[in-house]
């Protein structure tokens, strides 16, 4: 996590910063005695580093955009070490990540020569090792193409994925405009001027017009250079190259004068923005620049900078927004204190950044209620969607998952309704997404080969048609292929036949349905059926590209747990669209789209993350043969295993059915995964042992695992009753208790099945 100080104008100096605070109408203080705008400055400073360290936070880097002066003074640059030492104290970061770019106060005026026009900027920044942006004739000569970047010239951070790009606005602050002799040539100095001047010196009243004649070519005009545009252009692909493909940092951009407006008050004077405001915006669109610093109008002020293009039909594209960060003055004037300085908080995320950002005092103050928030997905503004409705959109698998996350932590209700999920290539859709809760299996730390294959194991369960199971129980594969129990009401084949016979854009017809209502809704004493799915239907259509057919899915959900169990129904698509394209030539898979009349976002593992135990036995009649084995090895069988390598095959199943048949303490009353049938098919397989088992030691560990069998069994089937249940104050304590008698007797299943294996607390 990333903090940035924005500090600007600070204006140190005899006539900025050094200037007294208080109102003295009689001489009994001396001047020395006298508060100043430093000393103000300095002790509000103070305060925000002592809230950053209680915060248990540092400082990542310090921007300064522009007017550390007044007028070029030589004392205020002197001053600025001493300052920002006294002010920063321990939490002052190390020169190579204070980023510095000189304001219109900080050249001199009128001088050609860059040696000296940026001799006190280069002194007291550019060789205290500040990061500077390159400087004009200065460091920034010759053809820019040539020039070459540098960590001097951008500060970046490739842990968190963020960078600072400074920009030099001050190149033509202090400039006349050319004189031209009676031929139209322009005049090669300043001395044709300065003999009248002399002329007319001795008449006051000439003087003074020929001096507001003088000031009247003389501009403090706002420019960025071509030669820093090019050298900016430099310093992305720089900063780009510095980072992994598809990274995408968060870049940042200061330079001292303002984009716009900051507040509603007229400055009247020639180049009050940028002359080249347009070419500059375009600039830093093109880039990719989330951020940016600036000072000049001190004024602090946070707001967004929008920029889109119109296209006829009245939709727009293109969009850019840049968060612009305006900064008030230490010496400049009468900023209140608690403006003097902004706090910007960097925290990366999967495919972005969630940044905070506050004044100097509402850091201060309270750091966590008072932060203005704006949230960056590859680098674009994300504006959060409403409960009410919203839709989300990602080119892959990955990138759809991470916006659905963000939208979790964004949302903080929980639930949005009526969500639309676009995955535009469901081709991506190969395995969990990235940042897919590694406890989904049930183990907390899963290593990702684990975790992928749980992932399989659990889409393939939930597209298996279950052909042995009782009616009472359901999957979407049994649902989708034995619709209403026929062995010949495949409509998975249905819509193949459909889609190979029809293969065009325009036919929607290849729908498939999981509800039936002549047993979900209609039966009289239905009720409310634990077989209702949530998985209501999918269609799937051909679109072409322009380059091949695709095959593009839309799946609609009455209600839909989104961080475990969204991806899993994507898979179950994927898998589904898959079969229908088997041995269909020049179509691909495409578009993935799910439509959730009620979306959610569980805290953990829900009720059809099936436990493997209820897997195995419900799968097939090799599962149940499976969990015989188990129970057999408890009593060390030989016809269970009277090879090794069988020994430990079985060994491993049990870890792997204990692993998740302890539901999270955090479940959701209504969708707590349990097991209760393939518990109770081992608890009869090891009672079973008893009557055939040859010694008391085998006897008394079969007892102790029918008994902790028990106990799982029991739980599972309160546990399932719960949300029923007509006392709603105590549930949560209820689950606790089960769940922790449930923790006792996996862990002594773990010791009855590996001797000395710690229990599980």
């Amino acid at each position: 996590m990333g903090l940035i100080v924005h500090l600007t104008d600070l204006h140190l100096g005899l006539r900025g910063a050094a200037s007294p605070t208080d109102d003295r109408k009689i001489l009994v203080v001396n001047d020395d005695e006298r508060m100043t705008r430093r000393d103000e400055a300095e002790a509000a400073i103070k305060k925000l580093t002592e809230a950053i360290k209680a915060n248990g936070k540092k400082i990542s880097a310090l921007v300064i955009s522009g007017d550390i002066t007044v007028a070029g003074s030589p004392e205020g640059f002197e001053d600025l070490k001493v300052f920002l030492a006294d002010s920063f104290g321990t939490l002052l970061p190390d020169a190579s990540r204070i980023v510095a770019v000189p304001g219109n106060h900080d050249v001199k005026w009128f001088e050609r020569d860059a040696a000296k026009r940026y001799d006190a900027f280069n002194e007291h920044c550019v060789k205290a090792g500040f990061v500077t942006p390159p400087l004009e004739g200065l460091t920034l000569v010759g053809e820019a193409r040539e020039w070459t970047a540098t960590d001097r010239h951008v500060l970046v951070d490739v842990e968190e994925r963020w960078a600072v790009v400074p920009i030099n606005s001050a190149e033509f602050s202090g400039v006349r405009s050319t004189l031209l002799d009676q031929n139209g040539n322009a005049l090669p100095d300043e001395t044709a001027v300065d003999a009248i001047e002399a002329e007319l010196a001795a008449n006051p009243l000439h003087a003074a017009i020929f001096k507001q004649l003088r000031e009247a070519r003389e501009y403090d005009m706002a420019r960025v250079s071509k030669m820093q545009i090019k050298a900016f252009g430099r310093t992305i692909e720089y900063v780009e190259k510095k980072f992994a493909q598809g990274a995408m940092p968060l870049l940042f951009a200061t330079l001292h004068h303002q984009l716009s407006p900051v507040d509603d008050r007229e400055e009247i004077k020639p180049f009050e923005a940028l002359s080249n405001l347009g070419r500059v915006r375009s600039m830093l669109q093109e880039a990719g620049v989330s951020i940016i610093f600036h000072g000049h109008k001190h004024q602090s002020r946070f707001f967004w900078d929008s920029r889109e293009d119109a296209s006829a039909d009245g939709r727009t594209h293109d969009r850019h927004d840049m968060l612009v960060l305006s900064g008030g003055t230490v010496g400049g004037g009468a900023t209140p204190k608690e403006s003097l300085a902004n706090v910007v908080e960097i925290t990366p995320r999967p495919h972005g950044h969630d940044v905070k950002v506050w004044s100097l005092g509402d850091y201060v103050e309270d750091s966590k209620n008072r932060a203005k928030q704006a949230i960056f997905f590859d680098r674009r503004r994300l504006s959060p969607i409403e409960p009410s409705a919203g839709l989300i959109e990602g080119e892959t698998f990955d990138e759809a998952y991470a916006r659905l996350e963000r939208e979790a932590a964004l949302a903080g209700h929980g639930r949005v309704n009526d969500l639309v999920v676009r995955i535009r290539d469901g081709r991506t859709v190969t395995r969990p997404p990235s940042g897919y809760p590694a406890d989904a299996s049930g183990e907390r730390g899963e290593k990702d080969a684990k975790l992928d294959e749980w992932f399989k194991d659990i889409t393939l369960w939930w597209q298996s048609p279950l052909i042995e199971a009782p009616d009472r129980l359901f999957t979407h594969g049994r649902r989708l292929q034995l619709y209403d129990g026929k062995r010949n009401a495949d409509q998975i084949k249905a819509i193949a036949r459909i889609i190979k016979r029809e293969r065009m854009p325009g036919n929607g017809r290849a729908v498939a349905t999981l509800i039936n209502p002549e047993t979900d809704t209609l039966l009289p004493d239905a009720g409310v059926p634990m077989s209702f799915p949530a998985f209501c239907l999918v269609q799937l259509h051909v679109s072409n590209d322009g380059r091949t057919d695709r095959l593009d899915a839309t799946a609609y959900f009455r209600k839909q747990e989104i961080r475990y169990w969204w991806p899993v129904n994507v898979a179950e698509i994927k898998f589904i669209m898959s079969k229908v394209v088997e041995g269909m030539r020049d179509i691909e898979i495409g578009s993935i789209t799910t439509v959730a009349a009620i979306a959610v976002w569980q805290p953990s593992r829900s009720r059809v993350a099936i436990p493997k135990v209820d897997r195995l036995y419900f799968q097939d009649h090799d599962g149940r043969t499976t969990l015989s084995r188990m129970a057999a090895l408890l009593s060390g069988s030989p016809a269970a295993a009277a090879e090794r390598s069988e020994h430990d095959r079985t060994r491993r199943m049990w870890r792997a059915v204990l692993d998740d048949i302890v539901p999270p303490g955090d479940s959701a009353r209504d969708s707590i995964p349990l097991a209760v049938e393939g518990i109770a098919f081992l608890r009869r397989s090891v009672e079973a042992q008893l009557a055939v088992n040859t010694t008391k030691t085998i006897e008394s560990k079969l007892r102790r695992a029918a008994a902790a069998l028990k106990a799982l069994e029991g739980s599972g089937i309160a546990l399932r009753t719960l949300s029923t249940g007509t006392d709603q104050d105590d549930w949560k304590a209820k689950l606790e208790w089960h769940v922790k008698l449930m923790s006792d007797a996996k862990g002594e299943l773990s010791q009855l099945i590996v001797p000395g294996h710690k229990k599980a607390k």
